[in-house]
């Protein structure tokens, strides 16, 4: 007599049991877990929110009108509006209201705020604080940061949309950690499916990218996951790239960045507002590396690199130096953030390049005490 308890059949059905409860579980915590972290994180770790930008024939990219939602950058989650132009600010018409002195302010993610609040941004503290300049009742800063831009993005938008504002002054924001790549090179980033994308991934683009990209945007586990994935070996690797760039770029015995594609767009700024009867500056914003000189010569015993033949002032003196000569008005404040890092430590988030909040605070105080006066 056969044992039906040797059956093929029930066998099979008793191995598969635990693999289906196995799996079943697996998905169970893995769609609690992405609960969680949709409750805590409250945005993808992506370089701008998940939808928060669109593609523009002139700049290349702007941000989506009246978006609401989150960043999670620099280890903090903070809210990211924008208003009905597609700026980080609050509503302005574009008609300039009687007796008001305004101020167009443009920049790339330094001006828009980057891991802080709008409330905490440089710009918003700068406005919050100004008095109005003799024959006017109000002041008033339209806040135009956009992640990625360089200069020519920058003059872009002027001429096509920030002339609609009539301002009285152009301020554009100058960050040495990249602008000067940036102006060669405007259109290195796009928007697609709402995130910003760099165009060397576009144009190769293919199935296993846009899952890649589907999953970025859309599974908060996914870039966990990534991120610990990198190890802490990566990371270590990674922590000093951007700063051993730029460093090199400080080193006395080397070539200069490329002057000339920013040169140029600020000659373009200036011919505009000259014409049009608008005051124009450059607000030169230097880059971490060289306002911590105990980073910098960290950076120099690791790669072997002497810190005597290291000019921690080089990148913003050459481009000060280059406008000066063009008569274009500039202001450097790499010696006023220096002085501040020596008091308040670092300048800017532990895991980000970006300025954190109290750098945000004095940069506001500074350019209110340099810039207009009662």
């Amino acid at each position: 007599m056969r044992d039906k308890g040797n059956h093929p059949g029930k066998k099979w059905k008793r191995r598969l049991f635990p693999i289906l409860a196995l799996g079943l579980s697996f998905f169970i915590a893995f769609f609690a877990a992405e609960i969680i972290l949709r409750f805590v994180m409250k945005s993808p770790l992506l370089p701008l929110p998940a939808g928060s930008l669109r593609n523009d024939p002139y700049t290349g990219t702007m941000l989506v009108p009246n978006f609401h939602g989150y960043i999670n950058v620099a280890s903090k989650i903070t809210h990211f509006n924008t208003n009905s132009k597609g700026l980080r600010d609050v509503e302005h018409d574009y008609e300039k209201p009687d007796g008001v002195y305004r101020i167009l302010m443009i920049g790339d993610s330094y001006v828009q705020g980057h891991g802080v609040e709008y409330e905490e941004m440089f710009p918003t503290i700068f406005e919050r604080n100004l008095k109005a300049p003799k024959g006017y009742e109000q002041c008033e800063v339209i806040k135009v940061g956009v992640g990625g831009w360089g200069p020519v993005n920058e003059l872009n938008y002027l001429i096509h949309e920030g002339y609609k504002y009539d301002p009285d002054m152009v301020i554009v924001a100058f960050f040495t950690g990249n602008d000067f790549i940036d102006a060669i090179d405007p259109g290195f980033f796009t928007a697609y499916r709402g995130i910003r994308m760099e165009r060397p991934i576009m144009d190769k683009m293919n199935a296993f990218i846009e899952t890649k990209i589907f999953l970025r945007k859309n599974c908060y586990m996914y870039g966990v996951a990534v991120e610990f994935l990198k190890g802490p070996k990566t990371k270590e690797r990674n922590k000093y790239k951007e700063d051993l760039w730029l460093l090199e770029y400080c080193l006395l015995n080397k070539s200069c960045p490329p002057l000339e594609p920013s040169i140029s767009s600020f000659a373009e700024f200036q011919k505009w507002c000259k014409d049009n009867n608008k005051e124009f500056i450059v607000l030169i914003l230097p880059h971490r590396i060289q306002l911590e000189p105990e980073r910098a010569k960290h950076i120099c015993r690791k790669y072997g690199i002497d810190f005597d033949e290291v000019d921690l002032d080089r990148l913003s003196r050459i481009l000060s130096g280059a406008l000066s000569e063009k008569s274009i008005g500039v202001l450097d404040i790499t010696k006023d953030l220096r002085d501040f890092a020596d008091k308040e430590g670092e300048v800017s988030f532990i895991n980000d390049s970006h300025y954190n909040e109290k750098t945000h605070e004095y940069i506001g105080n500074i350019l209110k005490e340099k810039l207009l006066k009662e």
